[in-house]
């Protein structure tokens, strides 16, 4: 498990409405913890909320990223992750 991958997913959450939207209608636990292996990242629920805490940083975002998430507004956006970083660790 890594810092490294949650940083990944929390990234890929904030810039891709489709992989964030796949998150959020996962309707139980096990199956949210089984969809983040499937995609590929490993972390601890302690990692997730680190990973989530860099995310919100203001300034840590590339001008790629901020265009990703700009289409939602950021707000919205940071708020939709919230949520589904929630839902997951919940699962962790």
């Amino acid at each position: 498990m890594s810092l490294e991958s949650a940083k990944e997913f929390t990234k890929r959450l904030m810039t891709d409405k489709a992989f964030r939207d796949k998150f959020s209608s996962i309707p139980d636990l096990a199956a949210r913890k089984s969809a983040v292996a499937a995609a590929g990242y490993s972390f601890t629920k302690e990692e997730m909320h680190e990973a989530l805490q860099h995310a919100q940083k203001p300034g840590e975002l590339s001008d790629a990223e901020l265009e990703g998430v700009a289409g939602g507004g950021a707000s919205s956006t940071i708020s939709a992750v919230t949520s589904v970083v929630s839902a997951i660790t919940a699962a962790l």
